[in-house]
């Protein structure tokens, strides 16, 4: 198959390609945060949530202000969320023996559970676009947007 031919595009068209981009990767969120939604819904918790609980399988075991600083929030923000998550089950808050004030977060056997149901999920959503997708035009496609990103922050 033959490389598609390069036709130079003028400044404008240029920013009208740009701008298509950019409302291409606005539907896409948009589509996907609506399909994660979805699978988070009918799990019972928030997209919030699920990043907290995501976070904590990954370090296993931090205390509230640590976890604020993986997430870029606020400690305050983080302990509500955790509350809320150890109110239904899903988080462990225990006590530390570094710091009699601040508890180390863990999963619960349910917390687990969940966490693994959801990649479960969004996993069999992500292998079912992909199958669809040209392999080589979806890194392309990745590799442009990370080069688009990095000329956007300059």
């Amino acid at each position: 198959m033959n490389a598609p031919q390069r036709q130079k595009l003028d400044g404008r068209q240029a920013m009208l390609a740009f701008q298509a981009l950019i409302a291409a990767n606005r539907d896409l969120a948009a589509v996907v945060t609506r399909v994660a939604d979805e699978i988070l819904e009918a799990e019972g918790v928030t997209p919030g949530e699920r990043s907290l609980l995501m976070l904590v399988r990954r370090h296993r075991l931090l205390t509230v202000p640590r976890l604020a600083e993986h997430k870029g929030v606020s400690r305050q923000h983080v302990q509500v969320a955790a509350n809320t998550l150890e109110k239904k089950g899903l988080l462990d808050l225990r006590p530390n023996p570094a710091h009699k004030r601040s508890r180390l977060v863990a999963l619960t056997p349910e917390g687990v559970d969940l966490v693994k149901r959801i990649m479960t999920r969004e996993g069999e959503v992500m292998t079912r676009v992909a199958a669809k997708l040209d392999p080589e035009r979806t890194k392309i496609a990745a590799d442009f947007l990370k080069e688009v990103l990095e000329k956007v922050g300059e």
